[in-house]
């Protein structure tokens, strides 16, 4: 080849080597611009989403009749705390708790009493207007403000052993504190704890499972005999129970009885009954059980539950109250263990909950405690 032709072809080659890599700058850039104006469509996207959500969440203030100081406390604790997603925040319980741990905590970290104190009343008052202090059956629950009236909650020193122990019942909460009364009105347990110590709290929730936290007591107050503590969002999830427990669904007689006197259970069975009401059990285990009724019972009553399972004759079993909740709506969640029961009734129902397990569509599925 003559030397003017290679010159030619080398001429041309880094033509097209040029030309190459202008192409692939011009797609690059073109790219570049693309991703920039992809970025730009969906910042204006979230922007427009974000503005709705807001507008959504104005109209579901006065649909749901805050008050216009309330609407606005409850446009600056989420504009505080998510900015982003308020239509979650005020529709969906785990986002308004979060919203509200950290509007509190904030609170309380300024230290302004007065501020911190009012912010609880408030929000409790914007939660119950939401409709977000209602936890559906068999949910989970994320703070001690999500648990219900009536709960009982046995506590003891966090720094030492599980002595002196003493149990409480929560009479009425805010976002700010529970409110708890002893159990037995005479109780005159030892723990007497002092502003600012911390206690170590255990709750059990039937439809749920068992419950380890530790909360910040701020004071004991006399009218009546209460105690006062902070709120904690740290909560312990546990299982722990003697009997498999299954969802369980069925409209049951009940009667209601006296406690047999002198506490002699041996005598129950012979007990009359005072009342007959229809409830709704909502999950059975072999040692006992959860009950939906339309109106509350004494804790210190006794029940006597007609079951009615397949392939066994029906059975009148009688049970001891254990706690109370209320659900609303006139209802309560009543918590009961079977005394007084034969191994030929209690073979019954481990073998049917056995059968319940294997089955797990039937009847709603297995709970995944113990009882």
């Amino acid at each position: 080849m003559k030397p003017d032709s290679l010159a030619t072809l080398l001429d041309s080659a880094t033509v097209r080597t040029a030309d190459v890599t202008w192409v692939l700058v011009g797609v690059l850039i073109c790219l570049v611009i693309a991703i920039i104006a992809e970025q730009f469509r969906q910042k204006g996207l979230r922007r427009k989403r974000v503005e709705s959500e807001w507008k959504t969440v104005g109209q579901i203030g006065r649909d749901k009749a805050l008050s216009p100081p309330e609407q606005e406390h409850l446009r600056q604790m989420v504009s505080r705390w998510r900015p982003d997603e308020p239509l979650r925040a005020v529709t969906v319980r785990y986002d308004f708790d979060a919203c509200v741990d950290q509007e509190m905590t904030a609170l309380l970290q300024k230290g302004v009493k007065s501020e911190y104190d009012q912010a609880g009343i408030e929000l409790r008052d914007i939660r119950v207007h939401l409709g977000l202090d209602f936890i559906p059956y068999g949910q989970r629950i994320h703070s001690t403000r999500e648990l219900g009236t009536g709960q009982v909650v046995t506590f003891w020193p966090a720094s030492g052993g599980k002595t002196p122990r003493r149990a409480m019942r929560v009479m009425s909460l805010d976002e700010a504190y529970m409110h708890l009364v002893p159990v037995n009105l005479g109780d005159d347990s030892s723990l007497r704890p002092k502003p600012n110590d911390r206690l170590r709290g255990q709750a059990w929730r039937d439809d749920d499972a068992r419950y380890l936290f530790t909360v910040v007591f701020v004071r004991e107050e006399s009218d009546p005999p209460a105690w006062v503590v902070q709120h904690t969002s740290q909560m312990n999830r546990m299982q722990s129970r003697d009997y498999f427990r299954v969802r369980f669904d069925q409209t049951v007689t009940v009667g209601v009885m006296d406690p047999p006197l002198g506490g002699d259970l041996s005598r129950l069975p012979r007990q009359p009954v005072t009342a007959r009401l229809r409830g709704r059990i909502t999950s059975l285990s072999a040692g006992g059980f959860a009950m939906v009724l339309q109106q509350s019972v004494p804790v210190h009553m006794f029940l006597r539950v007609h079951l009615e399972l397949p392939e066994t004759k029906p059975m009148d079993i009688d049970a001891r109250i254990v706690g109370t909740t209320l659900l609303g709506g006139g209802r309560t969640l009543i918590r009961g263990n079977f005394v007084q029961i034969t191994d030929e009734q209690r073979e019954h129902l481990v073998r049917y909950v056995t059968l319940l397990q294997q089955r797990p569509t039937e009847q709603g599925g297995l709970v995944e405690t113990r009882d």
